[in-house]
């Protein structure tokens, strides 16, 4: 499985984490309502990205991008320090770029997978 290769710190304003636990709701005639999660565990989420990435930096994030959309790989979270096995959950990556500089690569959306 490979790993994330940016060990550049995320820029904070894209840095975003959540975490979603669906659960099965049954709503009861006398106005009770019983609830009960719908997996064992829950998912987890995250949003990254950077601003002033050398154009080799977005190059191989980008060659990184093309070969493991779909598949599983390592990522380490800034805030835990937890390395985690995700995928990316959108089809694309976009960037600014500016005279050979990245500015701003825009929001990646990454996922937790089991």
């Amino acid at each position: 499985m490979n790993t994330f290769p940016l060990t550049r710190p995320v820029h904070r304003p894209y840095y975003k984490k959540s975490i979603f636990r669906k659960q099965l709701r049954t709503n009861f005639e006398n106005g009770a309502v019983q609830t009960r999660p719908l997996f064992t565990r829950p998912k987890r989420t995250w949003t990254i990205g950077w601003k002033n990435l050398s154009f080799e930096e977005y190059q191989t994030l980008e060659a990184f991008f093309y070969e493991n959309i779909g598949k599983k790989f390592l990522w380490t979270a800034p805030d835990d320090r937890v390395e985690y096995t995700v995928s990316f959950s959108q089809d694309f990556i976009s960037a600014k770029i500016l005279y050979g500089l990245v500015y701003d690569t825009g929001e990646i959306k990454i996922e937790e997978r089991i």
